[in-house]
């Protein structure tokens, strides 16, 4: 059992680099002609091939692109700017932070299961062998990896939930009422509507791409006009 736990803590640390290393940098394009409608009404956003620009980076923005404050640059499909990797989660690395929650929360899980086994089954000689210090310390620790793996578990199962609508974490704040668990929706009106879902399978693939053999190794998605956004 002991080369699972190896294998769990090398895949979060490779999925943890993959985030931080794969960009979501939007390049610069030019200001498009129209063609058709001057603006079109989609989702919440309202766009059209000259309408539609940051305004601090001076670029042409696609559905879905957002300037970041922090990283100062536009990312495509920004989910949130994460505090973990002090980088933008968004198209190209979403992935990778999905799978670095999923062996994080594998982690929590085995911490907690061995954790329990050696209480459980040396409760008499346990306490005796150890030092006071070490009890406390290990105390401790448990204390805050019950909390923390918590944490890490609702976002990895929020993570999932987005995963399978196609939906973000700045979709939810731009759109608050849109709900994306599909037997939360609000109702009818547009507002409640993600017109991104494709479906939960071809959502999957979508996010996790299209050969599932690659789906639990961290990679970086490639962006494709055809499945975009």
């Amino acid at each position: 059992m002991a080369w699972l736990t190896y294998l769990d803590v090398f895949m979060c640390l490779l999925s943890y680099w993959q985030t931080i290393r794969i960009g979501n940098l939007v390049p610069k394009l030019s200001r498009l002609e129209p063609k058709g409608p001057p603006t079109e009404k989609f989702y919440d956003y309202e766009y059209s091939p000259t309408h539609k620009g940051c305004t601090i980076c001076q670029n042409f923005k696609f559905p879905r692109v957002h300037h970041c404050s922090t990283c100062g640059s536009c990312q495509y499909k920004m989910d949130h700017h994460c505090i973990w990797t002090q980088t933008c989660i968004g198209y190209s690395n979403q992935k990778s932070f999905y799978l670095f929650c999923f062996y994080m929360s594998i982690g929590v899980f085995q911490f907690w299961y061995f954790s329990y086994r050696v209480v459980s089954e040396r409760i008499g000689s346990f306490w005796h062998l150890v030092e006071p210090g070490v009890m406390i310390l290990w105390g401790f620790t448990t204390f805050s990896v019950f909390f923390v793996g918590l944490m890490i578990i609702v976002l990895f199962i929020s993570h999932t939930i987005m995963m399978l609508t196609n939906h973000s974490t700045l979709d939810s704040m731009k759109a608050k009422k849109m709900c994306p668990m599909p037997f939360c929706q609000k109702g009818p009106s547009p507002s409640s509507i993600n017109l991104f879902d494709r479906g939960e399978l071809q959502n999957l693939k979508l996010f996790l791409g299209k050969d599932w053999w690659l789906w639990l190794i961290p990679t970086a998605r490639e962006i494709e006009n055809e499945i975009y956004p």
